[in-house]
């Protein structure tokens, strides 16, 4: 054991010493980070090779698709990037709905701020404010899946939109029942 591999440890009680690793190089570590314009250019060339003819088209193609095309292992060799990963680097300015992609990252839906803008977006499809929240009670399960948000209400509440809505907004209340 070399001593520069010892270390003291401010974490450790009574400083400890203890083994400190060089990181292992992983295969996207090889890659240069991404230059807007290198990226762009990248992203340009794989728009033509998969038929793309505006921003939104991207939406429409699956992260295996764009994986198996020359410029998408181009882009993931060059720059490490995945489909979602490389589109929010070079269009910075774009609100990406990652909900909108043929499938959409792992881990997406637990995020209660993805959830929260997925309804919003949704609400404001079908004129649902803050005004009128009793709406979303009229609203098929089905249209949710529909626009995109199938995972979310089957992996995080078994298909149910009611505990969707109160989970994703705890400031959310159903509206009292009508009476007969």
């Amino acid at each position: 054991m070399r001593l520069s591999s010892l270390c003291f440890s401010p974490n450790q009680n009574l400083g400890l010493l203890h083994r400190t690793r060089k990181p292992r190089k992983s295969k996207t570590d090889a890659a240069q980070p991404a230059s807007d314009l290198s990226l762009l250019k990248a992203l340009q060339s794989a728009s033509s090779e998969l038929g793309i003819s505006n921003v939104n088209d991207w939406y429409k193609i699956s992260s295996s698709k764009f994986a198996k095309s020359a410029s998408g292992r181009s882009i993931r060799r060059q720059f490490g990037l995945n489909l979602h990963q490389a589109l929010k680097e070079a269009y910075k300015d774009h609100l990406w709905e990652d909900w909108r992609f043929k499938r959409v990252p792992t881990g997406f839906w637990k995020n209660l701020d993805a959830q929260r803008s997925f309804f919003n977006q949704l609400g404001q499809l079908y004129d649902i404010d803050e005004s009128s929240l009793g709406k979303w009670y009229r609203i098929d399960p089905k249209i949710v899946e529909q626009a995109g948000g199938r995972g979310l209400l089957w992996m995080n509440y078994r298909g149910s939109l009611p505990e969707a809505l109160k989970l994703a907004d705890p400031h959310h209340r159903r509206p009292p029942a009508p009476f007969p």
